[in-house]
């Protein structure tokens, strides 16, 4: 079983995970769950801070990649806390 996240080059990095694994990514980060033929299943629990508000957005399909990235910047404008230096 494996997490993956995609990096600031948009290429994947693949997590190996187990029972019992705590995985914490950043708002509007591109991620995938991936299993084996080994291991088909994977039970996971998503944690939120607040009421859960999210729509998946596919990277292939019908979505124009623009509207899909606009989504993902308003996304994050709006859970980052940004710190004045």
């Amino acid at each position: 079983r494996y997490f993956d996240i995609r990096d600031p080059d948009d290429k994947w990095i693949r997590i190996k995970i187990g029972s019992g694994a705590l995985i914490i990514l950043p708002p509007g980060i591109w991620h995938r769950f991936c299993v084996s033929e080994e291991s088909p299943c994977l039970q996971a629990v998503r944690l939120f801070t607040n009421e859960p508000q999210w729509t998946a957005y596919p990277r292939q399909g019908s979505l124009d990649k623009d509207v899909i990235e606009a989504a993902r910047d308003d996304y994050n404008n709006t859970r980052i806390v940004k710190i004045a230096a």
